[in-house]
């Protein structure tokens, strides 16, 4: 495993096949695995949990919409606007989990299921995101391909990424360690409006999704506005999207920063790029429900069409399986991977004004 402490350029270098810690993880191990995770049944659809799951987020999506439009003061209303944005984050859990096919295999009705939970109830466009993540989970760390640690232009995730920066962002990366939370919270506003440029943006095309998305601010801004008032809904719908952004950057950022980034042209086996650039959280029930199931990231990466409620059982497979042929099983707290991205920033930081002061050291020199 490539140390914390290493510089960034010497981070970026690193190749995927010296981050693990053997070259045996092809594809004739991955399939091993595949068919050990086959037999235990990971791959069936759990109809009946999954259902649970979605009966629970619409029951408490509809209870606290309605409660907050009755105009709730003091204590209820932040309980509400808390829950709501709990809600949210877990409907597009389900929105991520359609995308994969995990709760059935019925391509149309997830898809359709999909909008339902990620473009109405959230308002993020569920086609920008299945494009999205489809690039990620090809190209995961891949300092070009991976849309996921592209930081939205204005964060650096890898060292190459700070001469790109001017104005603002340059800023913002001399001091990303300590900024990364404030910037998520804004994180959903950026996801909803990158969604509704490109559904919106192609005039004849998804139809549907369209009049989902118009339908959600309708339901969040419209009536709202007419029943408590302009301000009083925009304030709302601002702070559940604020609540939701720094719930996802908790779940989302922390499986892979921080973990050997990818240079375009590196080539590596599946398994082991993988295994080398993905990072597994706690495991208890309680890690599974807040995250969603991607607190189990490795195996979510391997088998992405495996059941959220059988990443712990896949889990278990690939942990003991990892350990008996000695490849690379990186598993950690919440709490450490938190450090380990702070600490991993922080150095993109430091690396990021000492480019800054060179560049103004050779400007100085030619100018004497």
């Amino acid at each position: 495993m490539t140390s914390l402490t290493m510089n960034p350029e010497a981070r970026a270098a690193v190749t995927i096949t010296a981050a693990s810690p053997t070259s045996v993880a092809d594809s004739r191990l991955y399939q091993l695995l595949r068919q050990q995770i086959i037999a235990a049944g990971c791959f069936r659809p759990t109809r009946l949990a999954s259902s649970v799951h979605v009966f629970l987020v619409l029951l408490v999506y509809c209870g606290g919409y309605i409660a907050l439009l009755q105009g709730p003061d003091g204590g209820l209303r932040s309980v509400l606007v808390f829950l709501l944005a709990a809600t949210c984050v877990q409907s597009s859990f389900l929105g991520h989990e359609f995308g994969h096919l995990g709760c059935n295999r019925k391509r149309q009705l997830s898809r359709r299921l999909g909008y339902l939970f990620m473009s109405l109830l959230t308002g993020y466009a569920q086609t920008h995101y299945l494009q999205n993540h489809k690039q990620h989970h090809a190209h995961p760390n891949d300092t070009a391909r991976d849309p996921d640690i592209q930081g939205a232009g204005v964060l650096s995730f890898y060292p190459a990424s700070v001469a790109t920066k001017t104005g603002l962002a340059k800023r913002v990366t001399d001091w990303q360690a300590y900024l990364i939370w404030p910037l998520l919270s804004l994180q959903a506003f950026s996801l909803k409006i990158r969604g509704l440029k490109l559904v919106f943006g192609r005039l004849g095309s998804y139809p549907a999704e369209k009049t989902l998305l118009a339908l959600h601010y309708v339901l969040w801004l419209g009536l709202p506005a007419v029943l408590l008032g302009p301000g009083e809904a925009l304030l709302n719908y601002a702070l559940i999207s604020l609540l939701v952004g720094l719930y996802l950057g908790c779940v989302v950022l922390i499986n892979h920063v921080g973990m050997p980034m990818r240079s375009p042209d590196e080539k590596a086996p599946f398994f082991q790029k993988t295994l080398a650039t993905t990072r597994d959280l706690g495991s208890t029930k309680l890690n599974d429900i807040l995250f969603g199931g991607t607190n189990n990231h490795i195996e979510h990466h391997l088998f992405p069409a495996v059941p959220i409620h059988k990443l712990g059982m896949a889990r278990k497979i690939t942990r003991n399986f990892c350990r008996q042929h000695e490849l690379t099983y990186r598993e950690t707290t919440w709490i450490q991977a938190v450090r380990e991205v702070f600490r991993y920033l922080d150095e993109i930081s430091q690396h990021a004004r000492r480019h800054q002061s060179d560049r103004r050291q050779n400007v100085n020199g030619e100018t004497t």
